[in-house]
């Protein structure tokens, strides 16, 4: 269905970084004209592609994650990255509901929307009273690893619509796990660290189904790690 579902992030992610250079990608306590133009791009691009493809939902996120306002405090920083990445899991989830056909991979997606819906509720009840105090580069370098592991990944893939899906969640899904264990080498609060190993603990229960469900297609694309 997609033969490059991963371009149109790439491209996106070196189009940023060419906007942005001699500065971070994301900025700690202001939002620049850039990141404002960002923010219009993202909302173009949910209008447009993320409700129907799992490279807009992809972008979305990344488009979100670049535009957001970070504090380099790890606890505060983790939660607003972790919010939207599970919203990209939500969204991918979405997508294999209504146009998958596989049984199985559906009852993964209800239960991926489920697991994280549960944790943004848990992360906006953390971030409404968290006042941020620590200094940490954590956020810039979960981004830089991020976009190294897209421009890297072997984009010429294919198979229906379940076996993205498998794909792109394990690899998403992996994403995660690998957010999480850094984040926890530097966590102070209870509340965020409880969100990182549930993270950790569902996402590692799905990957077992995904990788039943990627065929051929998966060269390149799951088993990668941000470490």
């Amino acid at each position: 269905m997609h033969k490059i579902i991963l371009l149109g992030l790439s491209i996106s992610i070196l189009i940023s970084c060419g906007n942005n250079s001699g500065s971070e990608s994301i900025s700690a306590g202001s939002t620049t004209s850039d990141q404002s133009n960002a923010a219009t791009t993202s909302t173009t691009t949910s209008g447009t592609t993320a409700d129907n493809s799992f490279q807009g939902a992809t972008n979305k996120m990344m488009q979100q994650m670049h535009t957001m306002k970070m504090t380099e405090d790890p606890d505060h920083d983790f939660a607003m990255m972790m919010k939207a990445h599970h919203q990209g899991a939500i969204d991918m989830s979405n997508i294999e509901l209504s146009q998958g056909k596989n049984e199985e991979l559906k009852q993964v997606a209800q239960k991926v929307i489920t697991d994280s819906q549960k944790d943004i509720s848990q992360l906006d009840n953390f971030l409404s009273s968290y006042q941020p105090d620590t200094k940490s580069n954590y956020a810039k370098r979960i981004m830089d690893k991020m976009m190294s592991n897209a421009s890297n990944m072997n984009m010429n893939h294919g198979g229906d619509i379940d076996q993205q899906f498998a794909m792109m969640m394990a690899m998403h899904h992996q994403e995660g796990i690998d957010m999480a264990k850094d984040y926890l080498k530097s966590a102070k609060e209870e509340q965020t660290k409880k969100v990182a190993n549930s993270t950790i603990k569902a996402n590692s229960e799905d990957l077992k189904t995904l990788k039943k469900h990627q065929g051929s297609h998966s060269s390149g694309m799951a088993g990668h790690d941000m470490r």
